[in-house]
């Protein structure tokens, strides 16, 4: 309402504070739609980027919210990586679980399923990391890379085992992931499946399929110490 209220005075609507927030994100952030189309209506950039890389889109694809994705689409937002940390929106989707805008984005946008972010993660990495089951089929099924290594050496396969993500390991594997990956530092998926709620089924699994036992302690692996993510580990 002030927003509004300050326009009908002359002040611009599409502004961004030092590079940051413009009046169309934080209604995407807050998902008021029907603010939203008034400001598209306004003509203001769908497509505008912050320099770290937040857009509408990326915040719609980040909450999840379907419908703001499409209405974004459709007035111009691009697909593509933007900002210093290279995500695309199908980035954002994988990384927060939000099945229904990564269909979305995948079967109706037609985004690229293999774009790179700065990190050199694929949309895949991302939601084998996140343990999203759905996700990793629907990318796989849309022809993504199963075996992508980023320059840590991780693949999806190793990122699940990493997340103790039984069922995404499984869905993987049903899909010819490469069980042998190892990561820089040489660790096979036993070696990295070492924390977890679900550990001890995913190493029993892992086994199962005919991985050796790992060692005890691996260098650099600290039992009981992991690698720091973004998201939180949930598991489809």
């Amino acid at each position: 309402e002030l927003m509004w209220r300050l326009h009908e005075m002359g002040a611009p609507l599409d502004v961004s504070v030092d590079g940051g927030s413009t009046p169309l994100m934080s209604a995407v952030y807050f998902e008021k739609e029907t603010e939203v189309k008034q400001l598209l209506a306004k003509g203001l950039d769908a497509d505008y980027a912050t320099a770290r890389g937040d857009s509408p889109l990326s915040i719609a694809a980040s909450k999840g919210n379907s419908r703001l994705a499409k209405l974004l689409v459709e007035h111009g937002a691009t697909l593509g990586p933007r900002g210093k940390r290279g995500d695309t929106p199908l980035h954002r989707a994988a990384r927060f679980r939000r099945f229904e805008t990564a269909f979305f984005l995948v079967k109706e946008a037609k985004a690229p399923v293999d774009t790179l972010n700065r990190k050199g993660d694929t949309p895949l990495l991302e939601a084998a990391r996140a343990g999203s089951t759905q996700i990793v089929e629907l990318l796989i099924q849309n022809g993504a890379d199963i075996n992508h290594r980023n320059p840590q050496g991780m693949t999806p396969f190793l990122e699940a085992a990493d997340s103790a993500a039984l069922r995404t390991l499984q869905a993987l594997h049903r899909a010819g992931a490469d069980i042998h990956a190892t990561d820089e530092h040489g660790d096979g998926a036993l070696e990295i499946a070492r924390w977890g709620h679900d550990v001890e089924r995913v190493r029993d699994w892992l086994h199962t399929i005919g991985l050796k036992t790992a060692p005890t302690h691996v260098e650099g692996r600290e039992e009981g110490v992991h690698d720091s993510h973004e998201n939180p580990k949930y598991h489809d």
